[in-house]
């Protein structure tokens, strides 16, 4: 949920009036990155090509973001005033982020990599095409590279026999929206190989490879 002000992630509230949209894109991915490593210490960087044009002044001022957290659950709706990120560093060309130790710390603790959390995240972030969602879900017990039928896929994404029984429809209407939604709104990079019967008339089976892309240790 989002409102002019704030934006929710889990079970916090984040006040988010004064950021710049770089601000924000940061503030999202440092979330990602401590709901996707679960750590309960802030001994790690990540690094995004997302902030990779900018120039050392910008880079600065990301130092300079910060936000006021809260919890929904939070009867005294007590604020916290944390930066989003402690340190910026540039190492052979890339860019590394450390999340604060505040921002870190609340965020451990409001249990954001949670499923339910991980769903308002995918929300939040504008995927609403269903088969987008379901997909998402069966990826995250995955392992970089996995092979499923065309009918298999079908079936684990809730969709008739009897729809988009001609391959090029099904890869229009569904494996291309999924793609794209991985692809420009997560964490995630993915692609996707055909395989086809002996004839190379029929598409058989789908080999998807994917691998986190903001999100690496130094």
């Amino acid at each position: 949920m989002m409102n002019k002000n704030t934006i929710t992630f889990g079970t916090l509230i984040i006040d988010v009036p004064k950021l710049t949209s770089d601000q924000y894109l940061l503030l999202r991915q440092v979330l990602v990155s401590i709901e996707n490593k679960n750590l309960q210490n802030n001994s790690y960087y990540i690094t995004s090509n997302t902030f990779s044009h900018l120039p050392l002044l910008k880079l600065q001022n990301l130092l300079k973001a910060n936000v006021k957290i809260s919890f929904s659950d939070n009867s005294l709706k007590e604020w916290y005033s944390t930066d989003i990120v402690s340190d910026i560093r540039i190492l052979d060309d890339k860019i590394f982020f450390r999340p604060s130790n505040m921002l870190h710390e609340i965020a451990v603790k409001s249990k954001i990599s949670s499923k339910h959390s991980y769903l308002q995240y995918l929300l939040f972030n504008g995927i609403r095409f269903k088969y987008s969602l379901v997909f998402l879900d069966f990826l995250a017990k995955q392992k970089g590279t996995f092979v499923i039928t065309v009918k298999n896929l079908k079936k684990m994404l809730g969709i008739e026999e009897h729809k988009y029984k001609n391959y090029n429809a099904f890869k229009k209407y569904v494996i291309l929206r999924i793609l794209d939604d991985v692809n420009t709104k997560t964490a995630y990079d993915l692609s996707v190989e055909t395989s086809t019967s002996n004839n190379g008339k029929k598409v058989i089976s789908l080999t998807f490879t994917f691998f986190n892309k903001g999100l690496k240790d130094v």
